[in-house]
């Protein structure tokens, strides 16, 4: 039984099992950038619209594969789960999360809309958007893809915490990307697969920001697995 098991995973398309959860963040980020213009506020139904659209998306291109999908939905699902019950045990004390990137997330949630709505913003009291805090000005050009994606699920999982899952997704998309590569084109063994992905995202920088809400190491890692990546592939 564990024979048949392990030659059903091992015969998997694991590029199509980890492509929607790749896809996942920039799927958020395009929706809801699309629809600041429209002005249009992050909502309840943005992180379920992103979903469906990123499984779509990959169900399009690689039809049949309904097997693979459902696993990487139930990983998905999982990996939510266990990062919300962590993030309800961790307290994140680095100075950019809390005087910044949370309050920045929790203004996005509550229904700024950074394209028109500034005088909204302002509305909202004791956060970034108040003319006399001191980091006011980080609002205003800061980079918002974190804030926008994290935005999405915090307003469904009201925790703070949970920005930082993005970070925790980029590590954990770099290992995915990677031991698909590992598996399907080096056509390394299930193990040896395993052991070399986890080498790749386990680097100290983004095992330092796992659970925070600093970005740089979890995002180099993750653009550093894609880039390697593609120019060993193509």
């Amino acid at each position: 039984m564990i024979y048949k098991l392990s030659k059903k995973i091992s015969n998997l398309d694991y590029f199509v099992v980890f492509l929607p959860i790749v896809l996942l963040s920039p799927v958020l980020y395009t929706l809801s950038s699309i629809g600041f213009f429209l002005g249009i506020s992050i909502s309840k139904f943005h992180f379920i619209f992103g979903v469906c659209s990123a499984y779509f998306l990959v169900g399009k291109f690689y039809g049949g594969k309904w097997k693979e999908l459902l696993l990487s939905f139930i990983v998905l699902m999982f990996l939510l789960v266990v990062r919300y019950i962590v993030g309800n045990e961790m307290f994140d004390i680095f100075y950019d999360s809390r005087n910044y990137h949370f309050k920045g997330i929790y203004t996005l949630a509550k229904g700024w809309n950074p394209v028109y709505n500034w005088d909204q913003c302002a509305a909202i009291p004791d956060l970034l958007c108040d003319k006399d805090h001191p980091h006011r000005s980080y609002l205003r050009h800061y980079a918002k893809s974190n804030w926008i994606v994290a935005s999405t699920m915090y307003i469904l999982l009201p925790k703070t915490t949970i920005a930082s899952f993005v970070n925790m997704f980029s590590v954990i998309v770099s290992g995915f990307f990677s031991f698909a590569f590992f598996r399907t084109f080096l056509k390394n063994t299930l193990v040896t697969s395993l052991l070399l992905s986890c080498l790749w995202m386990l680097n100290p920088t983004s095992i330092l920001q796992f659970f925070s809400g600093y970005l740089d190491g979890p995002h180099v890692a993750c653009l550093t697995a894609v880039f390697s990546s593609s120019l060993l592939y193509y």
